[in-house]
């Protein structure tokens, strides 16, 4: 975080001047919330969900190999809704984000000219245009919000048939 300040701080006037008002601070915020995730319990949830895949395979083809495979041609189907609902649950965020920096660039821009605002009576023109800035944020996290619960909802259809055909199966196997 201190070296992106620096690094934020060694730039000259012009870089400031082509940059929206709020816009760093937004930045600067990001960044420090990009490595507080990068740097926390990531290693150990990797390490421990490897073991466990390893593990739970171990198991299943010990005691039920032919179970085991008749139940892993469906993961194929899982794999596909998995990295659908990650490309597409993750592609809006970027619209919406941009729009609440907009938003933010208002309200930077408004609360630094606050007497200019006040003598011209304009709280109404600059309240409806943040409004309008939020209404696109609005727009774009419906839009995402819509597709990440169409896919999760995908996922755990196919998760529960993935169920539903291995007791079928492993009772069929059993009555046989």
């Amino acid at each position: 975080r201190v070296a992106f300040l620096e690094a934020v701080l060694r730039q000259d006037a012009t870089f400031f001047d082509h940059q929206l008002q709020g816009r760093i601070a937004m930045i600067l915020s990001e960044g420090a919330l990009d490595i507080q995730n990068g740097l926390s319990d990531k290693l150990a949830m990797a390490s421990q969900g490897i073991f466990q895949l390893i593990a739970g395979f171990g198991v299943a083809f010990y005691f039920g190999p032919i179970l085991s495979l008749v139940i892993m041609s469906i993961v194929p189907f899982l794999v596909v809704v998995t990295y659908f609902l990650t490309t597409f649950g993750a592609e809006d965020g970027i619209m919406g984000k941009e729009a609440y920096e907009a938003g933010a660039a208002i309200v930077s821009e408004t609360l630094s000219n606050i007497r200019t605002i006040v003598s011209l009576n304009a709280e109404i023109i600059v309240s409806k245009n943040y409004d309008s800035k939020l209404k696109s944020a609005e727009t774009a996290a419906i839009r995402q919000g819509t597709i990440s619960a169409f896919w999760s909802g995908a996922l755990f259809m196919v998760m529960f048939i993935m169920y539903g055909f291995g007791f079928w199966y492993g009772s069929k196997m059993i009555a046989d």
